[in-house]
């Protein structure tokens, strides 16, 4: 199956539109997304170099305008496609604005595809803060056998549904969406879509849209709806948190088997910048090792050397020997 990786950016007019926004200028705001984007994107190509990468922007001449191209230069470099596509879903009025931007880059997907049903491809949309730890080969093959794939928000709102009461200000049970039996909270640092489930799922999204707009307000309310819903679930669905970890707090043991990616949420302007000033120094090649230095995760025990590891233990049982005698 062909590999479509995508992350996005909306470029928004004022710093109110979002959330999370430090920076009290805008254009400084929108560099320090960009550069996360050049990290993601370098470090997925350091894995694969055949898939077919695309960066979508609502607008392209903003983007054209940061350091006079320079970001443009280096996607470009990276083989990155750019395309711009206008919005509809998102709503600058309402906070996290910017996140619903996705919905419009999958009704682009599927208006400019006549043979989505029959192209066998997997389409995978990321955050722009997303890394890829390690070689993704084993993980891609297993979702690969998958309709769809997200990412359960476990530690965020713990493991006893006690999300529902506070799920990004949403109340769950007072809406009176008929999707409201909802068991898991979705991401949106990663949805993986099947090409012939792309339809399905845009359409159960229009159809909750169409009930929901002035009460949810985030792509990962309507992840929730979609994912949690009789017909997706009856589909051949994968939770994905066996290869992928939002790098917080709660959940800084990055150490499963086959984990490849990392998500870093407020890492943008801190950790990120400096993985991205690496990068700019050694030509925009990723390193796997010096960004999980720089982000401060390990993943795989084999990553060391065994024989080093070796010599310390025994030195270690050594020494607990002398001072027992």
């Amino acid at each position: 199956m062909n590999k479509v990786i995508c992350s996005s950016f909306f470029f928004g007019e004022s710093v109110t539109q979002y959330a999370n926004m430090k920076k009290k200028n805008i254009n400084s705001h929108n560099e320090v997304y960009i550069k996360t984007v050049v990290c993601l994107f370098s470090s997925i190509r350091f894995f694969d170099k055949k898939s077919k990468l695309i960066f979508f922007v609502n607008d392209t001449r903003k983007l054209q305008s940061i350091k006079e191209g320079y970001y443009i230069g280096i996607l470009e470099k990276l083989e990155v496609e750019v395309i711009e596509v206008p919005s509809q879903y998102v709503d600058t009025s309402k906070r996290w604005a910017g996140s619903m931007f996705i919905f419009d880059i999958i009704d682009f997907i599927v208006k400019t595809n006549e043979n989505l049903e029959h192209d066998n491809q997997g389409y995978y949309f990321l955050d722009t803060d997303v890394i890829f730890l390690n070689d993704f080969e084993t993980a891609i093959n297993i979702i690969e056998k998958y309709d769809w794939a997200g990412y359960a928000q476990f530690s965020e709102f713990g493991r006893s549904n006690c999300w529902l009461e506070n799920f990004h200000g949403i109340d769950f049970k007072t809406t009176s969406s008929p999707n409201n039996e909802i068991s898991l909270p979705y991401g949106g640092e990663f949805l993986y879509l099947r090409s012939t489930t792309m339809i399905p799922f845009y359409n159960k999204f229009k159809t909750i849209f169409e009930e929901q707009c002035n009460f949810y307000f985030t792509e990962e309310h309507y992840y929730t709806s979609i994912l949690n819903s009789k017909e997706f679930i009856e589909k051949k669905g994968l939770n994905i948190n066996s290869f992928f970890k939002r790098a917080i707090r709660a959940n800084r043991c990055l150490d499963d088997q086959y984990l490849w990616a990392g998500h870093f949420p407020g890492e943008k302007d801190y950790k990120l910048k400096y993985l991205f000033k690496y990068l700019e120094k050694n030509n925009f090649v990723y390193s796997p090792v010096k960004a999980k230095n720089i982000l401060g995760v390990s993943t795989f025990v084999n990553e060391y050397d065994v024989k080093s590891v070796g010599k310390i233990i025994k030195g270690l049982a050594r020494r607990i020997n002398t001072v027992g005698r």
